[in-house]
């Protein structure tokens, strides 16, 4: 599927157009890559939120700051709900 980006706003293939509001994370839940980071996991997950500009569409190009030296990715499952869902399986 590709996807055009706006300023808070993603455009999917089929032409909808989908607002985009907060982006929750979750963070050094996975113990692999926080020992890779020499980090601890955490007995609670670790919970922060990123822009709706950090988004890059499928097939977008991710621009990697000049001043990085080290840089780790990491791929987010993006779920797009279009009505209110409860006791979802």
């Amino acid at each position: 599927m590709s996807v055009t980006l706006y300023p808070a706003q993603l455009q999917l293939a089929s032409g909808a157009i989908l607002p985009l509001g907060s982006i929750y994370c979750i963070g050094r839940n996975y113990r692999a890559h926080a020992t890779e980071m020499n980090a601890d996991v955490p007995a609670e997950p670790l919970v922060f939120l990123k822009p709706s500009s950090a988004i890059v569409p499928s097939g977008g190009a991710v621009q990697l700051p000049a001043f990085s030296s080290l840089v780790h990715y990491e791929v987010e499952l993006v779920v797009v709900m279009g009505r209110e869902a409860v006791n979802v399986d």
